[in-house]
């Protein structure tokens, strides 16, 4: 994700719902540019765009805590995938940031079974990842 998206998030926390004119002006960049970020964040499912607005997606708790410092949780996520290894059987519990673990890994391990009681996570994996 990058640092804007972060930037996008975080104001969307701080402040709920933001104008697509506001976040550019506050991202110092075009509304063309803020759109494609706020596709990118909708896609992900973290925010919900509507006419000329964003705001995070409070559909779930999870997705708001999700959004939540989603940088920080992403470096952590990277650092656990460095310890696991192809072809391994890892078991996650439930949370933001093992949600962000469990797609590190469907993204950057082969064959690995991941077992979660988290039906959040089982449905976030499935809706974020790409089996090819």
């Amino acid at each position: 994700m990058k640092e804007r998206q972060n930037r996008i998030l975080d104001a969307l926390t701080k402040h709920e719902k933001l104008e697509v004119k506001e976040l550019a002006e506050m991202m110092e960049v075009s509304q063309v540019t803020i759109r494609k970020d706020l596709d990118a964040l909708t896609k992900q499912g973290l925010i919900i765009r509507n006419h000329g607005y964003a705001t995070l997606n409070n559909s779930d708790d999870m997705n708001n805590r999700l959004a939540y410092h989603y940088e920080m949780k992403q470096r952590i996520a990277k650092k656990v995938c460095e310890d696991i290894h192809d072809g391994e059987t890892i078991m996650i519990e439930s949370g933001s940031c093992c949600a962000l673990v469990a797609l590190e890994i469907a993204q950057s391990k082969k064959n690995i079974t991941i077992i979660t009681n988290s039906a959040f996570i089982a449905d976030y994996i499935e809706k974020h990842h790409h089996y090819y």
